[in-house]
This record gives structure tokens, sequence and C-alpha cells, in this order.
């Protein structure tokens, strides 16, 4: 057979030089050797697939010599009718499925095949052009023409997995050289009638269903399926059944380098998730990262995403480390006031604030809101990282309340920027010290702005506050006040730099941005000092009487 290929082939190349023959030819002269060994052991409806070079294989194979000459002569006595030449010709009654000008064309024809033999449960084999490499040199090991370790180097394989190739050669012959999972039913594969219970509940019952939630109700008591998201995805996409959800197509984004210099500013946000894993209701972590430097400098549990948390978590970042120059934010009502512009706001060309805004003006800290989640990436995989190990901490510490989780995150942190800050690129700190003459107080509570009535009283969420008679002030009738909750809960009155009366909350609730309901209206938590009585002199008090110049009196006079 190696001979016939040779002399075929030769006498195919004086063809096409007398002119005799037209087209292309591309003869595999010195290869014939591996068509003949690949070809020795399929059987005639074991499916074989080549490259352009592939004559020799079709010889090989047991195609007629006569049929594919007339072929690449371009007779009609062809294989396909003088119309396919030598890169195309096919026969599919020897069950060669053809050669192929294009280079690695023939694998995803090769695996057709092999799927037609797994759907029809035939024991056919179907090799390609990488099998047959494999299957020739293994038959050279057979022959002891080469040794082990020289064969791994051709096929790229370990030696022990070539002598299991070869094992399975001598027992299975061409066949053992193909893997052993080709044809065979995967394991996890779903059951055709669980298929079709998800394809008629999803055009029916849960058709309005994205991916994602359609799993949820499939796995859940209601149906009991085992089933993963990307199964569920796969199935209603082969169906032709797209998700109902409709997502924007992705935007260029560019990559923004970190700050140089460590304080230049810090990324904030919080994380509502389950972060104690059903011992108790999801938590919201809110946490401040430094941009230079990826340290996380203060963060926070709190029942739910709030001012509070957001006044805690930079107090403890100005008190430790100084003033930040910058915070990175999104666009929530925290940061940015739902507010419209008063007509005095607009006449000045200023813009409402929140009470986060409010605080970093006073600090001197530009608030800087991010227009995407992608844009605020570093805080965003921060949450990432901490609902991946500090959930283990939580757990293993025995977190199952909010005083304990926050407990195990302040010995998490140091442990974490250990592991993940990295050195800033020039080195400094921006941060501004805080001023010892500043009270944190001062400036970490919310402040609001009340009109007295006239019985001494301010309204405070749905409450009446008496305040009693001052130093300066026997009423402060019709006078604005201001008024200040503090992060530990209590309410304060202040009039001119004055504290006129401090209340103390009933409940130790979480603070919340204009609720308060106070311990005792009556007795406030502190007392101005009393005033001193005054004097009544009503008794010495005379009616004025004008003089005899006065100008009132001369006043009919000088008409007349």
């Amino acid at each position: 057979m190696m001979v016939l290929i040779r002399k075929f082939e030769e006498r195919t190349l004086e063809l096409l030089l007398s002119g005799r023959a037209r087209g292309s030819f591309h003869p595999s002269i010195g290869e014939e050797a591996s068509s003949v060994g690949a070809c020795i052991d399929l059987q005639k409806d074991d499916y074989l697939v080549t490259t352009h070079r592939g004559v020799g294989d079709m010889l090989a194979k047991g195609l007629d010599i006569n049929k594919v000459m007339a072929e690449i002569c371009g007779k009609s006595t062809g294989y396909c009718g003088g119309r396919a030449g030598s890169m195309h010709l096919i026969d599919m009654e020897n069950s060669f499925l053809g050669a192929n000008g294009i280079v690695g064309g023939g694998i995803p024809i090769a695996v057709g095949g092999a799927l037609a033999i797994s759907y029809r449960h035939e024991k056919r084999v179907t090799m390609c052009m990488k099998e047959l490499k494999r299957l020739e040199v293994v038959q050279m090991i057979d022959k002891k023409l080469i040794t082990g370790p020289q064969a791994t180097e051709m096929l790229r394989l370990s030696l022990r997995q070539v002598r299991r190739i070869i094992a399975r050669y001598q027992e299975q012959g061409a066949t053992g050289v193909v893997h052993g999972n080709r044809g065979r039913e995967a394991q996890n594969r779903i059951k055709e009638a669980v298929r079709t219970e998800i394809l008629k509940l999803a055009r029916e019952q849960y058709r309005d269903y994205n991916d994602s939630h359609f799993t949820e109700e499939l796995t859940s008591e209601k149906h009991g399926l085992q089933v993963s998201r990307s199964t569920v995805r796969r199935i209603r996409r082969a169906d032709g059944l797209g998700s109902p959800r409709k997502r924007r197509p992705p935007r260029h984004r560019s990559k923004r380098e970190r700050k140089p210099q460590a304080g230049m500013m810090l990324q904030t946000d919080g994380s509502h998730h389950d972060w104690l894993e059903g011992r108790r209701p999801k938590l919201t972590l809110i946490a401040y990262i430094d941009d230079a430097t990826n340290e996380v400098l203060g963060a926070v549990f709190r029942e739910e995403e709030d001012a509070a948390g957001y006044f805690m978590g930079l107090r403890e970042i100005c008190q430790r480390k100084g003033l930040p120059a910058a915070i990175y934010a999104d666009r929530h009502t925290i940061f940015q006031s739902p507010k419209k512009a008063t007509i005095e706001q607009e006449l000045s060309e200023t813009q409402p604030l929140s009470q986060y805004g409010r605080l970093l003006k006073d600090l001197g800290i530009e608030l800087i809101p991010a227009r995407s989640p992608q844009a605020k990436g570093r805080v965003e995989r921060l949450f990432e990282t901490l609902q991946d190990r500090l959930v283990k901490a939580l757990r293993e510490a025995g977190a199952n309340n909010l005083e304990e989780a926050n407990r195990v995150l302040a010995n998490y942190l140091p442990k974490h920027n250990q592991r993940f800050r990295v050195e800033p690129a020039q080195k400094g700190l921006v941060y501004v010290p805080w001023s010892h003459t500043h009270q944190l107080k001062d400036f970490f509570c919310f402040k609001h702005q009340r009109t007295v009535a006239n019985d001494n009283t301010i309204a405070f969420d749905g409450h009446r506050m008496q305040i009693p008679p001052g130093p300066k002030r026997r009423s402060y009738a019709r006078a604005k006040v201001k008024v200040r909750q503090h992060l530990d809960g209590s309410l304060e009155i202040r009039y001119q730099g004055d504290s006129l009366v401090t209340f103390q909350p009933a409940t130790n609730a979480p603070l919340r941005v204009g609720k308060f309901c106070p311990a005792s209206i009556d007795e406030p938590s502190t007392a101005p000092t009393a005033e001193p009585p005054v004097e009544d002199n009503s008794q010495d008090r005379r009616p004025h009487k004008p003089a005899a110049d006065h100008p009132w009196r001369r006043y009919g006079h000088s008409l007349g």
C-alpha cells in the first residue's frame, strides 16, 4: 500500500506537469507510512477526516484508485463528478468525511461525526489527523522503533499516559487511541424528562423569570430539581428562549491609576449582605478604603446603610489619621441631597446639601460623585474579598449579633490590611492632622434648625420639647435655634453658640436623621443656670410729658 501511494502521487504530478490534469495537488511523498499505519486497523464504517495532503489517507482507507484519479483530473466518473479535486473529495460509502483545504477545518467535521455516533449509540470511531499521528507513534513504539521517552516528546504527554495508550492499543487496536470518554454519556447529564419539565415551566409558568430567579424556583421545595444556573441558561438558549431582562451593551472603560499618595482620596460604600449566614437578619458593612494604599481605614456594621454609619467611619479616620483631601462615593441620597434648591440658594448659585455633604464642606473635604459602580472599583472589590474572608472569620468567632460582629471586624481589619495593603507611588501623607482646638462632636452630628414657638417649645419628629429660661434670655419665642443630633443618640438645642438643653433618647435604637424620641420631655438631662430674679420697679415709673418747645407741640402753630 505504501508503494501504491508513492507511485500514484508521482504519476499525478507527471499528469499535472504535462497539462493532462489541471488544478492544485498537494502530495504527501515521504508520509506514506503515516497513512497506512493510521488506517490499517480502521473498519469500513469508521469515520476518517484528513487534510489537504490526504490522497494517501484516501487510498489507505480503501477508496477506489481509479475514481480518485478521475476526480483529480476533473472527470465526471470521479467521486464528486470532478468538482472536488484532491482537497475536497468525500466518500460516505467508505465513511471518508473528506479532505479540507482550511488548516484545522477538519476538526469540527470530526466532532460532528463523533456526535452522530454518540447519538446513535454506535460502536464506531472517528479519527482526525491528531489521533492518526498518535496512532502512528504508538505503532512505532509497539514495533520497538522508538523508545517511550522519545514518544513523550513527540506526543507531548507524560510517560505514564503513553503507557496507558499503548496498553489500550494492544487490547483494542486503533480504537484504543481515541479518548475513552468519546461517545460516552456524561454522568451528570440532565435526563431528558427533567429537560422537558424545565422547558415546559420556562414556556408557561416562569416565562418572564430571568435565569437566576428561574433557577431559584426550580431548586426550591416547590419543584425540588437539582440544577445549576448555567444548566438552566443552556437549556433555555438551546430552545430559543432568551432572558426577559434586557441588558445594556458593555461600555468601554479605561483603567484609572491609583492616587500617588496616601490620603489624597478615599473610596466609600456600603454592602448589604448576609454576613452572619442566616444567624440573624442581613447587616450592612460601611467601609472606607484608601485609593493609594488599598488600606481599609474605617469600617462598621450597621442595621442598614445610613448616614450615621458613614459619620462614625469618617470620625474614626479623622481622629486616628487626619482629614483626607477627597472622598469618592456614589450618588446615594446620603451623599447627594434630593431636595430642590430654594430661591435663596438659586440666587447664590449653591446647591442643597445632605447631612454628609454639609459635614465634608465644614471639614474642607472634597466630595467626588461616582457615575457607576465600576468607577469606584476599589471599594467594590474590597466587598467581594470581605464577603469571602470576613464571613468565615465571623463564623469561626461565633458572632450572632451586631455588637459581636463589630468586635470581630475590629480584630480582622489589621490582618486584612497586612495582607492586601500596597505601597503608594509617592512617599508622604496628605492627611491633615485633626486640630485639638476643635471638638469632634461639634462636627460629627446632624444639624437642624427650628423656630421656637410662643410657649418656648420646638417640634422635632412629632414631639414638643420645652426650652427652659436661659442666662441671656427669659424667653426664646420666635427665635431660630440649632438642633444637633449627636452620634450617641442625644439631642442638643443651641442658641448663638450656647447650649440650652440636651435630651436623652428613650431607647438605644440606631440613630436616624430627623428621628428622635426623648426619654423625658419634662426633665431634660442638662438644665441651664437659673436666671436671677428681676426687681419690680413699676411703682416708680411715671408717664413722660413732652417739653413746651417739643416739635410736636409747635406742629399746629407752624401750619397757621
